[in-house]
Protein backbone atom coordinates (compact mmCIF):
# COMPACT_ATOMS: atom_id res chain seq x y z
CA UNK A 1 0.00 0.00 0.00
CA UNK A 2 1.67 3.55 -1.20
CA UNK A 3 0.53 6.47 1.40
CA UNK A 4 1.56 9.20 -0.78
CA UNK A 5 -0.25 12.30 -1.58
CA UNK A 6 0.37 14.66 -4.71
CA UNK A 7 0.75 18.26 -4.25
CA UNK A 8 0.70 20.47 -6.59
CA UNK A 9 2.21 24.04 -6.10
CA UNK A 10 0.15 25.56 -8.71
CA UNK A 11 -3.34 24.31 -6.91
CA UNK A 12 -2.21 26.25 -3.70
CA UNK A 13 -4.68 29.01 -3.23
CA UNK A 14 -2.37 32.48 -3.71
CA UNK A 15 -3.15 33.94 -0.45
CA UNK A 16 -1.56 30.86 1.10
CA UNK A 17 1.49 31.24 -0.85
CA UNK A 18 1.77 34.81 -0.92
CA UNK A 19 1.62 34.40 3.02
CA UNK A 20 4.61 32.36 2.86
CA UNK A 21 6.98 33.92 0.01
CA UNK A 22 6.20 37.29 2.85
CA UNK A 23 7.86 35.31 5.45
CA UNK A 24 10.51 34.04 2.81
CA UNK A 25 11.39 37.14 1.90
CA UNK A 26 11.26 39.07 5.61
CA UNK A 27 13.79 36.54 6.34
CA UNK A 28 16.16 36.80 3.33
CA UNK A 29 15.60 40.37 3.49
CA UNK A 30 16.74 40.79 6.96
CA UNK A 31 19.90 39.02 6.24
CA UNK A 32 20.65 40.98 3.64
CA UNK A 33 20.16 43.85 5.94
CA UNK A 34 21.85 42.53 8.48
CA UNK A 35 24.76 41.69 6.23
CA UNK A 36 25.22 45.35 4.85
CA UNK A 37 24.59 47.45 7.91
CA UNK A 38 21.28 48.39 6.58
CA UNK A 39 18.64 49.99 9.83
CA UNK A 40 14.78 49.59 9.06
CA UNK A 41 15.18 48.03 5.28
CA UNK A 42 13.29 46.99 3.73
CA UNK A 43 10.13 49.18 4.38
CA UNK A 44 6.61 47.49 4.65
CA UNK A 45 5.65 48.53 1.68
CA UNK A 46 8.63 48.19 -0.41
CA UNK A 47 8.61 44.34 1.30
CA UNK A 48 4.70 44.25 -0.01
CA UNK A 49 5.26 45.40 -3.25
CA UNK A 50 7.90 42.75 -3.77
CA UNK A 51 5.39 40.13 -2.83
CA UNK A 52 2.87 41.47 -4.56
CA UNK A 53 5.04 41.21 -7.78
CA UNK A 54 5.64 37.44 -7.32
CA UNK A 55 2.16 36.82 -8.09
CA UNK A 56 2.46 33.60 -6.32
CA UNK A 57 5.49 32.26 -7.42
CA UNK A 58 8.87 30.75 -5.34
CA UNK A 59 10.64 31.11 -8.07
CA UNK A 60 10.37 35.15 -8.43
CA UNK A 61 11.14 35.57 -4.47
CA UNK A 62 14.03 33.56 -4.84
CA UNK A 63 15.73 35.27 -8.27
CA UNK A 64 14.14 38.71 -6.53
CA UNK A 65 15.90 38.07 -3.44
CA UNK A 66 19.32 36.71 -4.96
CA UNK A 67 19.73 39.75 -6.90
CA UNK A 68 18.88 41.75 -4.42
CA UNK A 69 21.57 40.53 -2.06
CA UNK A 70 24.55 39.91 -4.97
CA UNK A 71 27.21 41.41 -3.80
CA UNK A 72 28.71 41.92 -6.82
CA UNK A 73 25.83 43.88 -7.97
CA UNK A 74 25.28 47.68 -7.32
CA UNK A 75 23.92 47.37 -3.26
CA UNK A 76 20.64 45.91 -1.93
CA UNK A 77 18.64 49.45 -1.74
CA UNK A 78 19.45 49.91 -5.35
CA UNK A 79 18.75 46.14 -6.60
CA UNK A 80 15.27 46.49 -4.58
CA UNK A 81 14.58 49.57 -6.55
CA UNK A 82 15.32 48.09 -9.95
CA UNK A 83 13.22 45.17 -9.02
CA UNK A 84 10.08 46.99 -7.89
CA UNK A 85 10.56 49.20 -10.55
CA UNK A 86 10.65 46.91 -13.34
CA UNK A 87 7.24 46.95 -15.83
CA UNK A 88 6.80 44.22 -17.91
CA UNK A 89 7.32 43.74 -21.51
CA UNK A 90 5.89 40.94 -23.25
CA UNK A 91 3.80 39.01 -21.43
CA UNK A 92 0.18 39.34 -21.29
CA UNK A 93 -1.12 41.44 -18.54
CA UNK A 94 -3.12 38.23 -17.55
CA UNK A 95 0.24 35.98 -17.09
CA UNK A 96 1.21 34.99 -13.80
CA UNK A 97 4.70 35.17 -15.53
CA UNK A 98 4.88 38.85 -16.32
CA UNK A 99 6.41 40.23 -13.74
CA UNK A 100 9.21 37.16 -13.72
CA UNK A 101 9.74 37.70 -16.92
CA UNK A 102 10.45 41.76 -15.78
CA UNK A 103 12.58 40.61 -13.12
CA UNK A 104 14.98 38.06 -15.60
CA UNK A 105 15.57 41.06 -18.07
CA UNK A 106 16.32 43.58 -15.05
CA UNK A 107 18.65 41.22 -13.83
CA UNK A 108 19.93 40.52 -17.32
CA UNK A 109 20.46 43.86 -17.97
CA UNK A 110 22.20 44.55 -14.80
CA UNK A 111 24.95 41.94 -15.01
CA UNK A 112 25.24 42.87 -19.03
CA UNK A 113 25.69 46.63 -18.82
CA UNK A 114 26.38 47.23 -22.75
CA UNK A 115 22.57 45.76 -22.98
CA UNK A 116 21.36 48.64 -20.73
CA UNK A 117 18.10 50.20 -22.37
Amino acid sequence: MNDTNILVLHNIPQAISQKDIRVYLEERLLLTAQCFGLRSWPSSDALARLVEKSSGLFIFAATAANFIEDQNASHPRRQLEIVLATAYVASTATSPHRHLDTLYLAVLRQSVPRYRR
